[in-house]
């Protein structure tokens, strides 16, 4: 039930039409929600709630289902302040990880990947670094010489005019 659940929640969120919601799949998406929340609480109560965050893959349901949860109450997010929940629901396109519970080696990469990425910080600061560098190296090459271009008479002008 949950992987059905998943998989038409991924179909409507690539689906969506934002500017005209059509009622009749605004109810099939709550459905979907009642049913990840369901599944949530269910595991929640059966596991307990250290032994269910011990998982990688529980922390990732419960930061899917309760993005999608948050996002139900737009008064909420009024009220205090906080009107930037609807980019929360940008948390649901993880949902589709959910399915790889299914796979066993699927699930083994993506422990494998989740728990790579803090030790990966640092060579996302050397990579930025070296874009760092590159881009003022090209600046000082270039000098501006890109605004220019050549017309069919041979001669030189500035772009866009």
């Amino acid at each position: 039930m949950v992987l059905i659940a998943v998989i038409t929640s991924t179909a409507l969120l690539v689906f969506n039409d934002a500017g005209n919601p059509d009622p009749f799949w605004e109810n099939v998406d709550l459905a979907c929600l009642m049913v990840f929340a369901i599944d949530f609480w269910c595991k929640v109560v059966a596991s307990g709630f250290f032994a269910f965050l011990s998982d990688p893959m529980n922390v990732l349901d419960a930061l899917c289902t309760l993005s999608s949860l948050v996002t139900l109450f737009p008064a909420l997010s009024e009220a205090t302040g906080l009107g930037a929940v609807k980019p929360l629901r940008s948390l649901r396109l993880l949902q589709p990880i959910r399915t790889f519970r299914q796979f066993p080696t699927l699930r083994i990469l993506t422990e494998t990947l989740f728990m790579c990425l803090p030790r990966m910080g640092s060579v996302l600061t050397v990579g930025i670094i070296l874009l760092l560098l590159f881009g003022i190296v090209g600046v000082q090459l270039f000098q501006g010489v890109l605004h220019y271009r050549r017309d069919l008479a041979g001669g030189m002008r500035l772009l866009g005019r």
